[in-house]
């Protein structure tokens, strides 16, 4: 047999023997598996890394104090670049009252010396760096800050 002889009867034997897969396409036990394509999408925002909460405390039994009695809290407050809005939320939160800062300084940035004591001394403090009015009142536990007049 000569060797082209030989080549041909061995294609002959591949491709009557069924040279291909040894399984059939429409075999149920043979499934192809599909990879989809997934979007990665950005981590969610963090919201409040920290959260500020009081100390439980007892309910008060008694009436709470209704008159010009100052404020016996010594607040201590950080030096630092910060606007008068977010300064006297602070304060107003740290001493338990209601806060109104007038639409015309609240976005005022500057730089406050770090500063203690009493709540007065401290809103004293914020009243001569920022140029503004402070009222504070005790009979509706309020403060407010305004433009200063003069």
């Amino acid at each position: 047999m000569d060797r082209s002889s030989a080549i041909s009867l061995t294609f002959a034997v591949m491709i009557l023997s069924g040279c291909g897969s040894s399984v059939p396409a429409n075999n149920p036990q043979h499934k192809e598996i599909y990879t989809y394509r997934t979007a990665q999408s950005a981590p969610e925002p963090v919201y409040f890394r920290f959260k500020k909460a009081r100390s439980p405390e007892p309910l008060p039994t008694e009436e709470p104090f209704i008159g010009d009695e100052e404020v016996d809290d010594v607040l201590s407050v950080r030096g630092g670049k910060t606007s008068l809005g977010k300064l006297i939320k602070i304060v107003a939160e740290d001493i338990g009252y209601d806060f109104f800062v007038s639409s015309l300084v609240i976005d005022n940035v500057r730089i406050m010396p770090t500063s203690s004591g009493k709540v007065d001394v401290v809103l004293g403090k914020i009243a001569s760096v920022y140029d503004v009015k402070v009222i504070l009142d005790h009979n509706s536990r309020k403060l407010s800050v305004l433009r200063n007049e003069s």
